[in-house]
């Protein structure tokens, strides 16, 4: 090994010789705030210094987004954008919270607009 110790360095060149790739980070921005919010604000600045820290590339989806690309309109209610998730991820019936089918709902349209390699 080129080097000792622990840290990041290393793990990096483990991942590296295992192959591992960086993959994108996908996240959703909330919906109807229209004004600043400083706890929204310092999560948005945490996230974005860690993900360019970690060199990860960071996409962030308005919520209208979102939900057009799963259910081509976006004035849908939540159980309808869950629902849409379960339908595509062949998930019916699993015990999930709003924002969890929400996260899945970000990841999906992530997909669908990066899936390809591009």
């Amino acid at each position: 090994m080129p080097w000792t110790g622990c840290g990041i360095w290393r793990r990096r060149w483990i991942n590296w010789r295992r192959g591992v790739r960086r993959r994108p980070l996908p996240t959703g921005s909330p919906a109807g705030v229209r004004w600043p919010e400083p706890a929204l604000e310092l999560l948005d600045t945490a996230l974005a210094q860690w993900s360019a820290g970690c060199r990860l590339p960071l996409y962030t989806y308005p919520a209208a987004v979102v939900r057009a690309a799963l259910l081509g309109h976006s004035r849908v209610p939540p159980e309808q954008l869950a629902y849409a998730v379960m339908v595509r991820l062949e998930l019916i019936g699993c015990p999930k919270s709003t924002q969890e089918w929400a996260a899945l709902a970000v990841g999906c349209c992530h997909l669908d607009r990066w899936g390809n390699g591009r």
